[in-house]
């Protein structure tokens, strides 16, 4: 492994934390309180957002907790390199999911009206 001082371990992990939470910020955190209400019929929104909330708290508290042991196990490159792939993952099917989603809604565009809102206002 190659050497490298304290405080350049230190600074790239604090670049690392910060450019995961803005990341996460910018990209699957915001999802259950922006994506759902626009895909989901009104019985179910409300169970829907508090499961999605949920697991997206289950999610930060699973990293939170493994961090030590994988930091311990990988050290810090491959403690971020296993996150990275799991992130990776879940972009990969998100973006399967929506394009999913988006294509059954044009195809059902004539005939259906949930996946589009023609109630803005």
């Amino acid at each position: 492994m190659l050497a490298v001082s304290r405080v350049v371990e230190g600074a790239v992990s604090l670049i690392a934390v910060m450019g995961f939470v803005l990341g996460f910020s910018i990209g699957s955190g915001p999802i259950p309180w922006v994506y759902l209400p626009e895909v989901l019929p009104n019985e179910i929104k409300g169970p829907a957002a508090a499961l999605c909330t949920s697991l997206n708290w289950l999610s930060n508290l699973i990293v939170g907790l493994t961090f030590p042991a994988m930091l311990a196990l990988l050290h810090l490159g491959g403690a971020y390199l296993v996150y990275a792939v799991s992130a990776l993952d879940s972009l990969c099917s998100a973006a399967k999911t929506c394009a999913r989603v988006f294509c059954r809604c044009c195809k059902d565009a004539a005939s259906t009206t949930w996946c589009f809102r023609s109630d803005w206002s």
